[in-house]
């Protein structure tokens, strides 16, 4: 039922209306300009190729589960589209960024990029830095942005590997709540809950506020601890390869990452 109702608002409140290179050190006054002019060139060239190396992990030797794949086609769509279509993902991301920034003012949204799926174009992401709203996860599939809107702002990623995990805690329960994309949409691939069966009661809940765990829940399916949520959790996302995102930057700075514009 919590899972039904979080789904619910979740994707209620996405029904709105919105679509580096570090400078090299001087070289010494000794040097004459050709050489210098040559040797910055090169060292340039090299960091360029480091940075584009350095922007997407390769993970080795990763592989998904079948209870993956049979997940992934079977998943419910989450999230939604603006209706709008766009000519490329640069054009797309700006429009959802100025969206963004109108129908919400009141949050002050930090972005970053990351790659969630296998293909060369990155998702964008808009959080709010309020839990109470969350963080806009949109991805760019033909022409069409898609929306997913987490719960709170915690969520980690296995880069390239289509998986998102957002955590938090509702209801006396912690949650993990995996969304994946299909075809540009974003799905909810599982959601699983570990809590206290009476949410309302003083005693599920320890003397730091947090919830004594004694449920455990996979779809909605009940498990028997947290050695079997773990493990069912495991078969969907593997935790060790998993990151968060650290580089969040301000909105003129991410216009200038989607348009490739250098300082």
């Amino acid at each position: 039922m919590k899972k039904k109702l979080l789904s619910i608002i979740l994707v209620g409140t996405i029904c709105l209306s919105f679509a580096a290179c570090g400078e090299k050190s001087k070289k010494t006054e000794q040097e004459s300009s050709d050489a210098s002019t040559e040797t910055s060139s090169q060292a340039k060239e090299e960091e360029v190729k480091e940075d584009a190396d350095a922007v997407v992990e390769v993970i080795e030797g990763y592989s998904h589960t079948p209870e993956y794949d049979e997940a992934l086609a079977n998943a419910d769509v989450y999230g939604g589209t603006d209706g709008k279509t766009f000519d490329d993902y640069k054009s797309a991301y700006t429009a959802a960024i100025a969206d963004v920034e109108a129908n919400s003012p009141q949050y002050s949204f930090t972005y970053s990029l990351i790659y969630v799926n296998e293909d060369d174009i990155p998702e964008l992401v808009c959080n709010s830095n309020d839990e109470t709203f969350g963080v806009y996860l949109i991805s760019y599939h033909e022409g069409s942005l898609n929306y997913a809107l987490t719960s709170g702002t915690e969520f980690t990623y296995i880069e390239k590997e289509n998986i998102v995990d957002n955590t938090g805690v509702v209801l006396g329960a912690y949650y993990d709540n995996l969304l994946a994309i299909r075809d540009g949409q974003w799905v909810l691939l599982g959601y699983g809950e570990k809590g206290t069966s009476d949410p309302w009661a003083e005693d599920s809940f320890d003397e730091n506020g947090e919830p004594i765990v004694d449920t455990w829940t996979w779809d909605e399916d009940y498990l028997k601890n947290d050695a079997d949520y773990n493990a069912t959790l495991e078969l969907y996302y593997a935790s060790d390869a998993a990151k968060s995102v650290d580089n969040y930057v301000s909105k003129d700075d991410i216009l200038k990452q989607i348009n490739d514009e250098q300082e």
